[in-house]
């Protein structure tokens, strides 16, 4: 994959798109996503880590964790290294 790319599955699709990074600031564009069907809570989850991932404006990294925020530094969505 290119470097400026990201990938992954949420609750049942896979998903992607484009990101920059420029100091803490942090843009997602192209966001795509397959379009499988699956039980109704896991769509509700992956319709709001859908929508979690419209409103990232920044991130932060340590050695165990990404981090994406909002516009005001609220935690969104966190990633822990595995």
């Amino acid at each position: 994959l290119d470097k400026d790319t990201f990938s992954g599955r949420s609750a049942v699709n896979l998903y992607g798109g484009g990101y920059s990074a420029i100091g803490e600031r942090l843009i997602l564009s192209g966001i795509w996503s397959t379009k499988m069907a699956g039980p109704p809570e896991a769509m509700q989850a992956e319709q709001i880590y859908f929508e979690l991932l419209g409103q990232v404006k920044k991130y932060t990294v340590t050695a165990s964790a990404l981090t994406l925020l909002d516009e005001n530094s609220n935690e969104l969505l966190i990633f822990e290294k595995a």
